[in-house]
């Protein structure tokens, strides 16, 4: 059996269980099995009607405790696909050689990370700390909301990448330093330059 194929079953328990106690729950889903085994012993010790009901209503809370403990569907696809865009950075920084490999590593990663947000960024190289937030933002996500909530601070934060700010003057800092080791006077020229809007 696949791990699909256990899930049905086990929603199947579940929805049996509900219509046994005659308490409907509102969304039935597979990690409620747990409370299956609850019920059973509940209503195997049970001495009344009254007993029986108790057990229904203690299966009903634990079902639906369980149905709220589950992620939605659309957040847990879009976890995974920052959570693959942060193994391939690992794996493309684990092969880079140079400085610029490593920013390409970034980039795409940055890249990635908009992609799984429906998110464009033109900038990929200045988008690091953006696209990093966003990641820490999405693995903390419980709802539709927060994603939503995520992926509109990804949104304003590229937006906000524009030449002359912190962030990019940093960033720009660091690539020219990266490209001529040598040239480290020059490139903090630059950076005091561009932090002071010239």
């Amino acid at each position: 059996k696949t791990p699909g194929d256990l899930a049905k079953c086990q929603v199947g328990a579940v929805t049996c269980t509900a219509t046994a106690f005659a308490t409907p729950i509102e969304q039935t889903v597979a990690g409620a099995v747990t409370c299956v085994d609850g019920a059973a012993t509940c209503a195997g010790n049970a001495k009344s009607a009254q007993d029986i009901a108790a057990c229904g209503q203690t299966f009903t809370k634990c079902a639906e405790e369980a149905s709220t403990a589950v992620l939605p569907p659309i957040v847990v696809t879009a976890v995974d696909g920052v959570a693959d865009c942060t193994a391939t950075l690992g794996t493309c920084i684990a092969a880079a050689t140079t400085p610029d490999a490593i920013n390409q590593c970034n980039g795409a990663e940055v890249t990635c990370v908009g992609k799984a947000l429906g998110v464009t960024i033109p900038n990929p190289a200045g988008g690091v700390t953006c696209a990093e937030n966003a990641v820490k933002c999405v693995n903390a996500a419980q709802s539709i909301d927060d994603l939503n909530a995520c992926t509109t601070s990804l949104n304003t934060c590229v937006t906000n990448l524009t030449q002359g700010t912190p962030l990019n003057c940093d960033i720009v800092f660091t690539q020219c330093v990266a490209k001529n080791p040598f040239n480290i006077f020059q490139c903090a020229d630059d950076d005091r330059k561009c932090h002071a809007g010239q």
